[in-house]
């Protein structure tokens, strides 16, 4: 398994659920500086998990050379590090399963959940992510420190969870 820190893991998602697989532009969730976040592209880009490629828009360029504008791809490597695909010429098939794309995302599933008017149980987060309810908690506790505003309260008896302002 190919070790990714979080920001990472987050524009490889973010590439993987983008009908051209472009990194760029960078999703609103990430809060890096600059500097931690072009030692991560670098990383990625040396490893063969992203690519560089010439791109017109000019909101989708990393990197200039002379009239030249290169983006940033996921490649099939970053989807296999990702556990998004398994074999060579998935970023083709990933474009082609756009809409169920984001199902490979636990996180994007336990957001979802969370933003439903009525919430989400423990056992309905554990049923989705086939995560322990221990890691479903720390999940939990994890979006409150990246500025979640998650409320507590009884449905039935049963605690439930629902996501009420973003912070």
């Amino acid at each position: 398994m190919t070790k990714l820190s979080d920001t990472q893991r987050v524009l490889l998602s973010h590439a993987a659920q983008r009908p051209d697989a472009n990194v760029l532009p960078l999703p609103t969730s990430i809060t890096a500086p600059q500097p931690a976040l072009e030692k991560s592209i670098g990383a990625l880009l040396s490893r063969g998990l992203i690519e560089k490629v010439v791109v017109s828009d000019v909101s989708r360029a990393w990197s200039q050379d002379g009239d030249q504008r290169y983006g940033l791809r996921i490649c099939d490597a970053g989807l296999v590090a990702i556990g998004v695909a398994t074999a060579p010429g998935a970023v083709d098939e990933v474009q082609a399963e756009l809409p169920t794309a984001k199902k490979f995302s636990k996180v994007a599933a336990v957001l979802e959940l969370l933003t439903r008017i009525e919430g989400a149980t423990l056992n309905d987060l554990v049923v989705a992510t086939g995560w322990l309810p221990p890691t479903t908690r720390a999940v939990l506790t994890g979006l409150r420190k990246k500025g979640y505003a998650i409320a507590k309260t009884k449905r039935d008896g049963i605690t439930c969870y629902s996501i009420s302002v973003l912070a």
